[in-house]
């Protein structure tokens, strides 16, 4: 009546473990991915505020740089960073106001996990200069 069930524990074993291992490498890709998308858009954010305040390209450019090397060779490709900071006026209505804006494109130490590819990962952040904060009345439509 019963039939001989030696082995079923091991397919079922070895069926369970693949995608127990598929699971753990998918969050690990998927966190290293998260964590280098975080540091670039908060180094963005930093670079952008640092400009605006300093006024400085230099300055901003290289705070971003150490920054970037200090905390995110782990996940970030340490070669491949590109860091550019520009200066624009945003407004209408005669309400314009200067803006820092910072673009940082970097490539995750994981670019290929399994079907899925991220070669670079692009953020972008604005900032206030800090000479309209403390000067409005130099702007038309001041505050």
């Amino acid at each position: 009546m019963l039939k001989d069930q030696r082995g079923q524990t091991l397919v079922e074993f070895a069926i369970a473990i693949v995608i127990l291992f598929l699971l753990t490498f998918g969050l690990i890709g998927t966190a290293y991915w998260g964590t280098a998308s975080f540091l670039t858009q908060e180094i963005a954010h930093e670079v952008a505020r640092q400009y605006a305040v300093s006024n400085n390209k230099e300055r901003a450019i290289h705070m971003g740089q150490t920054y970037l090397d200090r905390w995110g060779y782990i996940f970030i490709s340490p070669d491949d960073i590109q860091i550019a900071v520009s200066k624009e006026l945003v407004g209408s209505n005669g309400n314009n106001i200067w803006k820092s804006t910072s673009t940082i494109t970097v490539k995750p130490r994981i670019q290929k996990f399994f079907i899925y590819k991220m070669p670079t990962i692009t953020k972008y952040s604005q900032a206030t200069m800090e000479h309209y904060i403390n000067n409005p009345e130099l702007y038309a439509g001041g505050i």
